[in-house]
């Protein structure tokens, strides 16, 4: 655990379910007159977060010890137990926190106190399940397009075998190379079937709910991330939008099977939308079968946003207003 003399002490939640929810959630609500925050869009798919608290921990103990006497007997020992670990030089606090209610309180108790507060957001701590390839929810079939199964002419002795700036065929055609390529290991274009993904990072965007930042610098037109989630036809694409009319991560893949990335997905899921991208989609054919790949429009920076153009896909048929803030905006997804 990181310490910093000048800021005090940094102090991080995992959450377990320990407390009675609905006791802790309405002491704090009375006591601190703080109803807002569960109206607040992006706290309502946060499942668990790790949050972490800069400034004096004494006044965050003594909002604990103000609990205490509220709380039924069963509750008090462990809250007892809780402030125990919060020890002046070696701060652990692995349990004892909410999943949900505690911690969102939490957080607004340390406003309230003028701490400084920021969200390191977990995949593991999101409301969705992450998978790491397309689930078959639907039955639909794929004609397996036989132009894919073409072997490139690149060599492992080219500047960047089937890479970027390459002539590869494969690669300009939408298609990813096959195991027989002749570029052999040194071959750039079967990234997305490998999942060879730059590393990528969760953070809260204050407006736009989470987002996707690139946590090294991506060259322009090097593979991001699939997009993935439950293949679904046009019947349950439809379905799905009637039962959720506000939100949808829905995206076409062919002209009768789509993926919606709701529920299942990865980090994909979370890639928010700019009338100014810096990134594009792209229908990629592995083995011959579509999958759905976002690539750099252009060199991403170091901890800079990753965004995509919804228009071309589903999201326009909500009519959402754009929150993305460019001087090119549409006003409108």
């Amino acid at each position: 655990m990181e310490q910093n003399s000048k800021l005090g002490s940094i102090i991080k939640f995992r959450s377990r379910n320990e407390f009675n929810f609905g006791i802790i959630h309405e002491i704090l609500k009375d006591r601190m007159k703080i109803i807002t925050i569960d109206k607040d869009p992006k706290y309502k798919i946060l499942k668990n977060s790790s949050i972490e608290f800069i400034g004096d921990n004494v006044t965050f103990i003594d909002e604990l010890h103000k609990l205490y006497y509220d709380l039924p007997k069963n509750e008090r020992l462990k809250l007892i137990h809780f402030q125990k670990n919060l020890l002046p030089h070696d701060i652990t606090v692995e349990s004892y926190i909410g999943r949900t209610i505690l911690q969102k309180k939490i957080l607004l108790i340390l406003k309230n106190n003028n701490k400084e507060i920021s969200l390191d957001i977990d995949e593991n701590d999101l409301n969705f399940e992450k998978i790491e390839k397309n689930i078959m929810v639907s039955n639909v079939t794929f004609k397996k397009n036989q132009n894919s199964l073409i072997e490139c002419d690149c060599t492992p002795y080219d500047d960047e075998p089937c890479g970027p700036n390459s002539y590869c065929i494969n690669r300009n055609d939408g298609f990813e190379c096959s195991k027989n390529c002749a570029a052999g290991q040194k071959c750039q274009n079967k990234k997305l079937s490998n999942n060879e993904t730059p590393q990528l990072g969760l953070f809260d965007t204050k407006t736009r709910g989470i987002g996707v930042k690139a946590l090294e610098e991506i060259q322009k037109d090097n593979f991001i991330i699939e997009y993935i989630g439950e293949i679904i036809d046009e019947k349950e694409k439809n379905e799905r939008l009637k039962k959720f009319p506000k939100v949808s991560y829905i995206y076409t893949l062919t002209k009768s099977v789509f993926i919606d990335a709701h529920f299942k997905s990865n980090f994909s899921r979370f890639v928010n939308h700019s009338c100014e991208p810096n990134a594009y989609t792209r229908i990629i054919f592995v083995n011959g079968f579509p999958r759905l790949g976002i690539y750099a429009l252009r060199t991403i920076k170091k901890n800079e946003e990753v965004l995509i153009d919804y228009g071309w896909g589903e999201g326009n048929e909500l009519g959402i207003v754009c929150l993305c803030g460019s001087s090119k905006c549409r006003k409108n997804i």
